[in-house]
């Protein structure tokens, strides 16, 4: 008998580490259910996650667990870096001067 359910109360920082927790309600052909509650601040966690499989996933609010904060929303990175002004890399290899 293989898992059937898998409940995350947490999500983890690396997508690949979700899918494979996830993955195992799936061995060998068969099917089960994945359910991850999110806090607010782990929303853009989840779009890294969609983003990996390439699917989106079904979000619903649970009534008397309503979050007190609006969910993050997904930031294009060229729009934060063009906030932020271009990137400054150190100079590799040579000597250093004194």
């Amino acid at each position: 008998d293989g898992i059937r359910m898998v409940v995350n109360f947490d999500v983890p920082q690396d997508p690949e580490v979700y899918v494979h927790r996830v993955g195992r309600t799936a061995r060998a052909g068969a099917r089960g259910l994945a359910l991850t509650l999110l806090s607010p601040d782990e929303w853009l966690l989840m779009g890294d996650i969609e983003k990996l499989v390439g699917q989106t996933f079904p979000r619903e609010v649970i009534p008397g667990f309503e979050p007190s904060v609006a969910p993050l929303q997904p930031v294009s990175r060229q729009l934060v870096q063009a906030k932020q002004g271009p990137s400054v890399r150190a100079r590799s290899g040579g000597r250093r001067r004194r």
